[in-house]
């Protein structure tokens, strides 16, 4: 029985995508691991905006600053 921890950014998604993407995530646990339904262990957390301290880089990704 797997647990999932997502965590996403506060005000970034409202409540019916983040339900997206909780069954986005159960459902590739059962498809690719053979989860069963049943076994559904997820915890989602809303982190405050100041809680990520992020720069842009050239190539377009971020990371987090040191």
């Amino acid at each position: 029985m797997p647990l999932v921890k997502i965590h996403v950014v506060e005000g970034r998604y409202d409540q019916a995508r983040i339900v997206k993407i909780s069954g986005a995530v159960q459902a590739a646990l059962m498809n690719t691991l053979r989860v069963p339904p049943e076994d559904f262990y997820q915890l989602i957390f809303e982190l405050p905006k100041d809680a990520f301290g992020t720069r842009r880089l050239s190539s377009g990704c971020s990371t987090p600053t040191i």
